[in-house]
Formats: structure tokens, sequence, C-alpha cells
């Protein structure tokens, strides 16, 4: 019954303007989250390749062993063996060799299928200009990840690419508990939204309402009804 009433209308009119624009700056600020951590993620990168040259110098072997025993090399890309995790790849798309507990915990054929399914790997394998850097989540079954490909020449004149994985449980927490923020304001803007709605539609709708019955009043021929201006607004 309420809902015929112009004023409860007014009210649910202005909550469902306040959930949508909620829902609207929540789903903003989760994708400026995640593009903050992917900004950082490809920043540690970039500056690995600065300041670690190795094009030319190494061999396959050569180079995965740096990798997995140079501390000074994955420092410099910023690997820990949690969330960011590096692999060395052939031109095939073999895995020749990866870092981290995902690549240890998992099935290894399943594991270089969800990045054999990575757009910058592959546009790397495609392009030898290229620069897999492509912000773009990789979603596969159980996975959600950030990556990075670059081939590095080898020195039998052939290339291996470097792939860098960066998991989203490094920032999973992060996210998780910002929503719960988000959903908290979203409960306090709408009882906001509706104590607020509620006041401003009577001093719209009461008005209104004390008009349409003199109206009618006088439509029944009483015309001893006055029409009350309260505002000197035109």
């Amino acid at each position: 019954m309420f809902l015929k009433s112009l004023q409860w209308r007014l009210v649910i009119i202005i909550i469902a303007i306040t959930i949508s624009l909620m829902i609207f700056v929540g789903v903003f600020l989760n994708s400026q989250v995640e593009t903050i951590y992917y900004d950082n993620f490809k920043k540690s990168i970039d500056n690995g390749f600065k300041n670690w040259e190795a094009d030319g110098k190494f061999t396959y072997e050569q180079l995965k062993n740096e990798l997995s025993t140079n501390k000074a090399a994955t420092r410099d890309f910023s690997i820990n063996e949690d969330y960011k995790s590096f692999a060395v790849i052939d031109k095939k798309g073999k895995i020749l060799y990866a870092s981290g507990k995902k690549y240890d915990e998992r099935d290894q054929s399943q594991y270089q299928n969800e990045i054999l399914s990575s757009i910058n790997l592959l546009s790397v394998m495609a392009d030898p200009n290229s620069t897999g850097d492509k912000g773009k989540l990789n979603r596969t079954d159980g996975s959600v990840f950030y990556d990075y490909a670059k081939r590095v020449a080898l020195s039998d004149g052939d290339y291996a690419i470097l792939y860098f994985r960066y998991d989203r449980e490094a920032w999973e927490k992060a996210v998780a508990d910002f929503n719960s923020i988000i959903l908290k304001s979203l409960v306090l803007a709408v009882a906001a939204s509706l104590i607020i709605g509620y006041i401003l539609s009577k001093t719209i709708t009461i008005p209104i309402v004390n008009i349409m019955h003199k109206a009618q009043k006088i439509a029944h021929g009483d015309f001893e009804q006055m029409l009350e201006v309260k505002s000197d607004d035109e």
C-alpha cells in the first residue's frame, strides 16, 4: 500500500540512486586498488631488467642457474616464493624452470596450461619486439594472477622467455577488507538516505497533497478553498 504513496516512492528513488552510486564507486575503487598492485608489480619487473643485463650472456642452463641461485637477480625483480614467481620458458612454450610454491604444489602440466593461456606470453612468442605487459587479470581454474613476459637473447643466438607471475592472494585480503568497509558504508548510506529522503519527501509531497485535496474540493463547487503560496519563487 505504501508504494502507492508519492512520498514513499520518492524515498525509494533516493535509496535506489544511493545504492547505484555506492556500487559504482565500489567497483571503481576495487579496480583502482588492483591497478595499483599491478603497476607496482610491473615497475619492479621493469627495474629488474634495467639493473640485470642478461641479453646475450647466458645459455638456457646458465640463465636458469643465474635466476635460481643468484639472490641479487631475484631481488632486482622483487621475487618472493609466496606470491611472485618466475619461469624460464623456451621458444616453444615449454617451461624449463619455474620458481614458487604454485609450481611445486600443483600438477606441472596444469601450471603450464595456465601459462599458455596468457595473452602476454602468447604475444611475446609471436612478436620478437613485443613485451607482454598488458595489465589484465588471468583467470583459470583456481588461480587469478597478473603476469609479465619478455624475451631474453641467449649466447648461442637463440632466445628464452622470462615469465613473471603475481598471484592475487597477495592483495586479496586488502581487497576483502576494503569491500567490507564499502559494504558498511553502503548500509550507513542507505539508512541515511531513508531518513533524509523521508524528511525531504515530506516537504515536497505534503504541499502537493494539500493542493490536490483543495483542488478536488474546488472542482466539486467549494470555492471557499484558499491555495496558500509560502515561497517567493515563481
